[in-house]
């Protein structure tokens, strides 16, 4: 282990003593790959000297073991006290026997089993409270399973902002934003995880570093969000209701057989002020352990070449250096106690072993990511809001796998050009359905006898004729193509527009017929006798219909979600104008008031002649009185010369909101 004597000096400890390190021409292994501080475990190669120094060349992580290896040996020990053994999720050995494969099997199927993870929910920052509700809304008709909200829950530390009325009145409003979804409330598991601000130890560290682990938020915090919760399960109809859990710092999730670990922490921040730095290694060594990134973003480990780190974003090296030092290190806390103190009772709350199946690793300081290493998936919500964005993370146990979800108007188009290409799709397959022969399916109006039987020679080929053209094709279908079957021609169905005829004739001549019967504005038919194909227009009908259905709610919910930002951007937009509008009026120095006006349509016609009235001073020599007093608009072509259709002595816009 890494560590730092009294004198400041870099050592190697154990349990029998220590040596001075001299790191001058040491060199990391990866390079860049890992961070490196007091208080972690490393393997270090060099050469002892004769002042009892020992000079260090090469220095690198200790390897982790996957979840599958400790199986083999633990896989017997039930880690999390659920009742499920390691063994369980594995396939090693026996695979936990017939309980273990059941429970894999329903984490597989249960395809609709996601869990959101919501990170730095500041609950006194501006915009928050709006994100989350959007982010509710996202999720009202279909709940996920778990909704897991991350401090800190506020920006300053409660022993600085004031004291505890009002951290509560934080989660009160809180409580009042999740009492407007109780359809939510009702069916999914809140967990809400505390940070360094949160009480009460935020009340003595003043928002530094405290112990961990530490305990939940107070119960004196969070009595109205759980009577939210138990009027929700009141009104649950299966009997079934959600629940509001306080968790500590760190906390563990058990699915099934799956593990999840929580954790809220500024690891990042913490490595770079402690971490040691190496001498660059001019030819470094290729590494066998790299995380390559995939093309939604995410990182995976499968012992494949990494490409060029110059080709690879800052941030994903980063989530990788950071998910490297974590998991080989095994600890949620690599640091000296100096660094970041542990409560030895719960130290083993910070272990990583056995490995997750999934880690969320919550650092505000960093941008979301979802990273895997070494069969454990690692994600990072990053902050929720920022750049009036709002962002979380959706896990979803079935794959094992972690995405970022962002709530912007990209998504909206995205999900509605979807939605539109599903939706024509569905307009084709109803045509098929209800339009004329010439366009519609074909199926329910056919028997298998109007073909003739499989034949290596002969060909059925189905015609739609206009209905005035149908002398025509009986007196000229024959002399089409050579090898027409003479008074093979069978009228089979008929509509108001077209008639449908089938023919028979050799295959050979098939393509030819073909052709000439569209210039003669006939027109072929492509079909081929199936017995289910009635069955598979219907189904596929069926089938179109659901998805349009589904993703027209989702373009519908996220519209909703989105129609309040649009519209603040909007207004933003048109206070910018009036504030340009009036800098190059007046000039400066910035001597006006900005305000903003509500009425109605009957009304604008008289609030307008009332600005005018009492600001018409402002417009010089374009307004006057005439012999009875009134404002009279002297304008002239002062207007059109402005680019204004109507001058008025302010600026002005005018914009509908309903």
């Amino acid at each position: 282990m890494l560590g730092i004597n009294p004198s400041g000096v870099l050592i190697l400890l154990d349990n029998t003593g220590e040596l001075i390190l001299d790191l001058s021409i040491a060199t990391a292994i990866p390079e860049d790959g890992s961070w490196f501080t007091p208080g972690c475990f490393c393997i270090v190669d060099g050469a002892f000297e004769e002042d009892s120094r020992f000079t260090v060349f090469t220095v690198g992580q200790p390897l982790p073991e996957r979840r599958e290896a400790s199986a083999e040996v633990f896989g017997h020990v039930d880690f999390l006290g659920n009742g499920v053994t390691l063994d369980m999720s594995t396939n090693v050995g026996g695979g936990g026997g017939q309980q273990g494969r059941a429970m894999r099997k329903a984490e597989k199927t249960a395809e609709d089993a996601r869990m959101v993870f919501c990170g730095e929910v500041e609950l006194d920052a501006k915009g928050t409270l709006e994100a989350l509700r959007c982010v509710l809304e996202i999720y009202e008709e279909e709940p996920p399973m778990v909704m897991v909200l991350l401090g800190n829950f506020t920006k300053v530390a409660m022993g600085v902002s004031g004291g505890s009325v009002a951290y509560k009145e934080y989660f009160d409003q809180l409580a009042s934003l999740l009492a407007d979804f109780p359809a939510l409330t009702a069916a999914t598991t809140f967990v809400f995880v505390p940070g360094d601000n949160d009480p009460w130890a935020s009340t003595f560290s003043g928002g530094s570093s405290t112990t961990l682990p530490r305990k939940g938020i107070p119960d004196i915090f969070t009595s109205r969000i759980k009577r939210v919760f138990q009027q929700a399960s009141k009104g649950a109809t299966d009997g079934t209701g959600g629940e509001a859990l306080w968790a500590s710092n760190p906390c563990r999730i058990g699915y099934f057989t799956q593990e999840l670990v929580v954790c809220r922490d500024d690891v990042v921040g913490r490595l770079r002020r402690s971490g040691i730095n190496f001498r660059k290694n001019d030819n470094p060594p290729k590494e066998d352990d790299k995380m390559d990134e995939d093309p939604d973003g995410t990182a995976e480990d499968e012992g494949g070449d990494e490409e060029d780190k110059t080709d690879v974003d800052h941030e994903i090296r980063t989530a990788r250096k950071l998910v490297k030092t974590i998991l080989d290190q095994g600890s949620l806390s690599p640091f000296s106690l100096a660094t970041r103190p542990v409560l030895w009772d719960y130290w083993h709350a910070l272990q990583l072993y056995p490995l997750p199946n999934a880690l969320v690793l919550a650092d505000p300081a960093m941008q979301p990511f979802a990273v895997t290493y070494e069969g454990c998936h690692v994600m990072n919500p990053g902050r929720m809001v920022g750049r009036r964005k709002a962002r979380w993370i959706e896990y979803a146990p079935a794959t094992g796998r972690g995405v970022e979800v962002v709530s912007l108007d990209n998504d909206i188009k995205l999900k509605f050009a979807s939605y539109q290409q599903v939706k024509s799709t569905l307009v084709s397959v109803q045509r098929k359905q209800t339009g004329n022969l010439s366009t519609r399916s074909l199926a329910p109006l056919l028997k298998k006898s109007d073909f003739v039987p499989p034949s290596e020679y002969l060909q059925t080929l189905l015609i739609a004729v206009p209905y005035p053209l149908c002398k025509t094709w009986l007196q000229t279908y024959e002399t089409l193509s050579p090898m027409v079957v003479p008074r093979s021609s069978q009228p089979l169905a008929s509509d108001a527009d077209f008639t449908l005829y089938s023919v028979t004739l050799f295959k050979k001549h098939a393509s030819e017929f073909i052709a000439r019967a569209r210039a003669s504005h006939f027109t072929p038919r492509e079909f081929q006798w199936s017995d289910v194909a009635v069955a598979e227009d219907a189904r596929e009908a069926r089938d179109v219909a659901a998805n349009e259905r589904r993703l027209f709610a989702d373009v519908l919910r996220l519209a909703r979600t989105a129609h309040s930002d649009l519209f603040m951007a909007w207004t933003h937009v048109k206070a910018l104008r009036v504030f340009v509008e009036s800098v190059l009026r007046y000039g400066l120095p910035l001597e006006f008031v900005s305000a903003v006006i509500q009425t109605n349509q009957r009304n604008a016609r008289a609030t307008k002649k009332a600005l005018d009235k009492a600001y018409n001073y402002l417009g010089g020599n374009a307004f006057g009185r005439d012999k009875k007093g009134n404002i009279k608009d002297d304008s002239g072509e002062l207007g059109g010369l402005m680019g204004e259709t109507e001058y008025s002595a302010y600026c002005y816009f005018e914009f509908e909101v309903a």
